[in-house]
């Protein structure tokens, strides 16, 4: 029997999961953004400022808002950054350096990030068990004894939403399989070419420089629409919280897996999509998220493919008790 086709697809949560601080809230606190601080740069001030950001997509969005508000609401923006709003005249100065910042901004984030890759991973997380089993969960829904010997189930190909390499030396299959180079979709540091920024359409024309797709590696990796075949594919979400700012990536692959089948083609392919959130409000968040990208479309989704999410805080798989036991606050 041939053994299914695997693909990895990990975000910024399996580079927490090693133990790496590469949160934006650790970012916020590292040296080399107190510096920028000092170095009066207005775009880190407002970041500073808005202390309720607590990950990267949320990032993202004060990058827009920043930019919107430059333009749009000056004054506002003024009176945001502790300025007196009759201060009019630090505007133009503000635009005319806001690429200046946004560039130091990714330099310093790079530092940041350059220094987090070089730390000793945590070698008993789920992060490096995946890695290294690729598997956590028996065919029941039970989380592995990791004491005991486990078959090794390697990747065929592995997409990182990361900038960081944390997945060096990885040999894919053990079957005699082949060696795995990932695809970095948002660039990488290695490469020195990270795309970091916000979606088509959401600054004004002068901020195009913001975006993601003005980034000279954007597109640069295999689309994951792609992957989707006439044979069917596992696929693992390890921390990747398909934030709304990397739409252009999920959103033709999950509408096309949400689709009505031609109810005459009685061999329509089924998937098995598998979800690793962390905690409740993990689960919740990737659920509205799928709704969204399947443009409300979850139930035709879960009944086209094979669906199972795993709460990896703690180690169980997503059943009918636990989503009784969800808080709805």
């Amino acid at each position: 029997m041939e053994t299914m086709e695997r693909i990895l697809i990990i975000g910024n949560g399996f580079d927490l999961d090693l133990g790496l601080k590469t949160s934006y809230q650790d970012f916020l606190k590292s040296a080399v953004f107190t510096t920028l601080i000092k170095e009066q740069n207005g775009l880190a001030r407002y970041l500073y400022i808005k202390n309720t950001i607590q990950n990267w997509v949320d990032v993202e969005h004060e990058l827009k808002n920043y930019a919107n508000d430059l333009y749009n609401k000056p004054e506002a923006l003024l009176s945001f950054l502790n300025f007196d709003p009759s201060a009019s005249n630090r505007i133009p100065s503000f635009k005319t350096n806001l690429k200046k910042e946004f560039v130091a901004l990714k330099e310093a984030l790079c530092t940041h990030l350059n220094d987090e890759q070089m730390k000793e991973k945590i070698i008993d997380s789920n992060a490096s068990r995946i890695l290294k089993y690729g598997t956590l969960f028996n065919d029941q829904g039970k989380y592995h004894d990791f004491n005991w010997s486990i078959e090794k189930k390697g990747f065929d190909s592995i997409y990182s939403f990361n900038y960081t390499n944390s997945l060096e030396n990885y040999t894919g299959r053990t079957d005699g399989g082949h060696a795995v180079e990932p695809f970095f979709i948002h660039g990488s540091l290695n490469q020195n070419n990270i795309v970091f920024g916000v979606e088509d359409d959401s600054v004004p024309e002068e901020c195009n420089f913001l975006l993601k797709s003005d980034h000279a590696a954007f597109g640069g990796a295999p689309d994951l629409l792609l992957s989707i075949s006439e044979e069917s594919k596992e696929f693992h979400f390890f921390g990747c919280s398909q934030g709304d700012t990397d739409n252009a990536h999920f959103e033709n692959f999950f509408s096309a897996l949400a689709k009505t089948p031609n109810a005459m083609n009685k061999s329509t392919i089924k998937h098995h999509l598998l979800f690793y959130v962390y905690g409740q409000s993990g689960y919740q968040t990737i659920r509205n998220r799928i709704l969204h990208l399947t443009i409300g479309q979850l139930a035709r989704f879960k009944l086209n493919q094979k669906v199972t999410f795993y709460d990896i805080k703690k180690n169980v798989m997503i059943d009918q008790n636990y989503l009784n036991q969800l808080s709805t606050d």
